[in-house]
């Protein structure tokens, strides 16, 4: 459920944008943040529980500080990066190597303390191994989808903002419809299939955003982003569900952490090389072709798409490994039961 709300805000989040930025101003893009903020508070005020302090827990500071220098310098590397040039620059270049060695250090860290900030031993379970990999995959193509198609619609085809955000809204109900239909057939027929197949319709509908040009109708795109909400529908909630049932019942909160943090890291990470992709490869067009910039556009745009539909291409095993995974968690949960 919380998987299909959060898919389904943030796919819906682009309409109601393109309303706001054209009848008001950016700025209320940022203002209409707070009185959902405020009304958040008051929920959590009125209906979480207060619980005791548990002394015996103690903060990971060490773990912390290694994660957040190394995640944070390759993400300012990254921010840096505009230009084919800035690829090489020794400052990027240092940053993202010292970000990495605080990473290693971090994992480091992780495997040796009593009370990790972030507890590595679930993936141990390769059935849940798998299912952050798709989580992870799914991020990276919403998000990417997210960053490009607006480019698209305005830069290259000329539309406005509303045009924009009414071309999410059909993807953000076949998400949320599919992951309904995905999660019940995730309890008669078990992740293999379905999962496979949303990440193969998935594919599909990216890739088939690789092949379209200046001539292409607005219809054909809204469609094969319709297309890709299916696939997602079908790969998040399936694959997610069976991860976390591979993990032991005491974990689970600690496994519900790592997806969350694995997803919204590579959300992140996606963005910012999509982007970093988009603005080197149409200065790089512009320079040496000397293509309009619409025409720059469109290649750049194109070819990030077709980069996200290989990474999906490529994680479609993941889907059938974590099939197979599960029925041997199914047939080990079979066998001690009789045996009991």
């Amino acid at each position: 459920m919380q998987k299909s709300m959060m898919c389904s805000i943030t796919t819906k989040g682009p309409t109601l944008g393109g309303f706001l930025i054209e009848f008001a101003s950016w700025e209320w893009l940022f203002l209409s943040n707070i009185p959902t903020g405020i009304l958040g508070l008051l929920f959590a005020w009125k209906y979480l529980q207060s619980t005791e302090k548990n002394s015996a827990i103690q903060f990971d500071l060490w773990g912390f500080v290694t994660v957040t220098l190394g995640v944070g310098s390759i993400l300012l590397a990254l921010g840096r990066m505009s230009e084919l040039t800035h690829l090489y620059n020794p400052v990027n270049l240092a940053l993202v190597a010292f970000g990495l060695i605080m990473l290693v250090v971090f994992v480091r860290i992780e495997l040796t303390v009593a009370q990790p900030l972030l507890d590595l031993s679930v993936f141990r379970a390769k059935a849940y191994t798998y299912s952050v990999w798709v989580a992870m995959i799914n991020s990276i193509s919403l998000f990417g989808g997210i960053f490009l198609l607006p480019l698209l619609i305005q830069n290259v085809y000329g539309l406005n903002a509303i045009m924009t955000g009414l071309a999410f809204l059909p993807a953000a109900l076949m998400s949320g419809i599919f992951m309904t239909i995905g999660g019940r057939l995730l309890d008669k027929q078990g992740p293999s299939l379905i999962v496979t197949s949303g990440l193969s319709v998935m594919a599909v509908g990216t890739l088939l955003l690789g092949f379209i040009g200046l001539e292409t109708a607005l219809w054909i795109i809204i469609l094969l982003n319709a297309i890709r909400g299916i696939g997602m529908g079908l790969s998040m909630m399936p694959s997610t569900t069976a991860g976390m049932n591979a993990i032991p019942e005491k974990f689970v909160s600690r496994g519900s952490a790592m997806n969350n943090v694995f997803r919204q890291m590579s959300s992140a990470l996606g963005i910012v090389f999509v982007s970093i992709y988009y603005e080197v490869r149409r200065n790089q067009i512009t320079t040496t072709n000397g293509a309009s910039m619409e025409e720059a556009s469109l290649t750049a745009i194109t070819e990030g798409f077709f980069v996200i539909a290989i990474l999906i291409f490529l994680s479609i095993p993941a889907g059938i490994l974590l099939g197979r995974e599960h029925k041997k968690q199914k047939r080990l949960e079979e066998q001690t039961s009789s045996s009991q």
